[in-house]
């Protein structure tokens, strides 16, 4: 079975790899930085109690008007007319806050208030249920939040007050004429009968004439009874009190607020962070965004000496890692028969130069005719690990200037044992034409044709575009990742190689954490349990 090119990963494995790629869950994220998540959340709190003593009090007063049951109400006849209580209730909260209702109260409060002042420090709200309507003022001062409140209340009870007895004088003054006219017509039949006659006909005329009159009398009377009856229409009132504290700002409601958008931005940040400034944490993370195999895990160590001297000579844990290395890469190039190989990183540092160098040694001291080429012109890292780099290689070879064994130079991996070494050559002012000219093609394949492996030093993948350019010439890339590289990264470096036909064999774990006396071998590599 062979290897599959990056960008080709697909089924049920991918869309895990997916989902896992998005980063850990809400609860996982804010676990992860809770001690940032509890002190922004604090902070944030006391933030809210300061500002709250910084903010100047308010207090509320609220005056309390229950209606008259307005469902059988007669003020201005005797007959009663059914009114829907939740529509007259809120006709008079409405009514409540009418201009005329609100400079009533402004010249009772005097102090230059005004009709738009008052309205704006009242609020009426309204209860059908109850037949209840509440008045309710606000104020720097807790006397004057009463005082408004009150105002506006006796406003309006003395407005409906007003208005009910001018409506019963109106009422009144329509029957005048009613009355006069029967008064006339009275007087006028009595003038037609002399005194101590007797006339049954205009005695009868007289007499419903004068029950007329009388009825309209007592129709006027009963009107303005019934409007003083009715009065204000209010059954009782409940007198506005100073308040006995603050309604605004609640230190408590303030300090919550700020509790509560201080979790909530703190729980954001931490779900940001932690989907953005993932880290490669152990041997498996790569494979989960990646979507290739893990070849092999190289422990963190120290070299017993400075520069080329301390490369050449490994503790047998590290050099046994890099035995294994070689062995999965070797299988995975069987797979896609080829025979070179590109090693590469996401971002300079990870370690793909010393990566380069071990392996090709580890293969020269298998027996296999390896050679190592640093196709890192712009950085040349190998070619000065070496200290070659004032000599002639791949740039010379490419433009046709030398034959492949003049470019060679040999590396001492043991008394017995020589590492043929291309290195970068002269500097060009322009690598990535360079790598794209038709010459280097034809120069690598020449050392193809010299060698059973060809291993390629290139520049990080991220870096450059060289990188991607050389990835087409070669028949494997195997991507260094150091312990602790972000995530995000590792999501470029597969966006990146989707656009390469080459494909990418797998990863080396780099600069592995190792646990208290473990040697790195089989076990380490392809052991059950977790990395410490």
């Amino acid at each position: 079975m062979s290897l599959p090119p990056t960008g080709q990963h697909a089924g049920p494995s991918a869309l895990a790899e997916e989902r896992w790629g998005q980063g850990p869950g809400l609860l996982a994220s804010v676990w992860r930085y809770r001690f940032v998540v509890v002190g922004v959340t604090v902070l944030a709190g006391a933030a809210g109690f300061g500002l709250s003593r910084l903010v100047p009090p308010s207090y509320e007063a609220t005056a309390r008007l229950f209606l008259a049951d307005p469902r059988n109400i007669a003020v201005l006849g005797e007959d009663r007319v059914a009114i829907d209580p939740e529509r007259y209730v809120a006709q008079q909260g409405e009514l409540l806050t009418s201009r005329p209702v609100l400079e009533r109260a402004a010249r009772t409060l005097g102090d230059g208030m005004t009709a738009g002042d008052v309205g704006d420090a009242v609020s009426v709200a309204t209860d059908p249920e109850s037949d209840r309507i509440e008045v309710t003022a606000t104020a720097r001062d807790p006397q004057e939040a009463a005082d408004i409140a009150q105002a506006v209340a006796d406003g309006y009870q003395d407005v409906v007050r007003e208005g009910q007895l001018a409506r019963a004088q109106d009422a009144v003054d329509q029957l005048a004429p009613a009355r006069q006219d029967l008064q006339r017509r009275l007087d006028e039949l009595q003038a037609q009968t002399p005194p101590g006659t007797v006339n049954p006909v205009l005695d009868g005329q007289v007499a419903a004439l004068t029950q007329q009159l009388l009825d309209l009398e007592a129709r006027a009377q009963q009107v303005q009874v019934n409007a003083a009856a009715f009065g204000s229409g209010v059954q009782l009132t409940e007198a506005a009190e100073p308040p006995s504290g603050p309604s605004s700002p609640s230190a408590l409601l303030w300090t919550a607020a700020g509790v509560l958008l201080g979790a909530g931005a703190a729980t954001a940040l931490a779900y940001q962070r932690a989907g953005t400034a993932r880290r490669v944490e152990g041997r498996a993370d790569p494979a989960r965004v990646l979507g290739t195999p893990l070849l092999g895990v190289v422990p963190a160590y120290t070299p017993t000496a400075e520069g080329l001297a301390g490369q050449l000579t490994l503790e047998p844990g590290v050099a046994e890692a890099y035995q294994f290395l070689l062995a999965s890469i070797e299988f995975a190039l069987e797979q896609v028969g080829g025979s070179s190989l590109l090693i590469t990183s996401a971002m300079p540092g990870d370690g793909k130069t010393t990566s380069a160098l071990q392996l090709s040694m580890t293969a020269s001291r298998d027996g296999g005719r390896v050679v190592l080429v640093d196709g890192d012109i712009r950085a040349q890292g190998l070619t000065r690990l070496l200290g070659v780099q004032d000599r002639t290689g791949l740039t010379e070879l490419a433009l046709g200037n030398l034959e492949v064994d003049q470019s060679v130079h040999y590396l001492p991996v043991s008394e017995e044992l020589l590492l043929p070494v291309v290195g970068a050559g002269s500097r060009v002012d322009d690598p990535g034409s360079f790598f794209r000219a038709p010459g280097f093609r034809k120069a690598l394949q020449r050392v193809k044709d010299e060698a059973e492996l060809v291993v390629v030093d290139s520049s990080p993948l991220l870096a450059v575009a060289d990188t991607s350019v050389i990835g087409g010439q070669v028949d494997g890339i195997v991507l260094v990742v150091n312990r602790g590289t972000p995530l995000a990264l590792l999501e470029q470096v597969r966006e990146r190689l989707a656009f390469v036909s080459t494909p990418l064999l797998g990863y080396v774990y780099n600069r592995a954490e190792r646990a208290r006396g473990q040697a790195y071998g089989y076990g380490a590599v392809y052991g059950e349990g977790p990395e410490s």
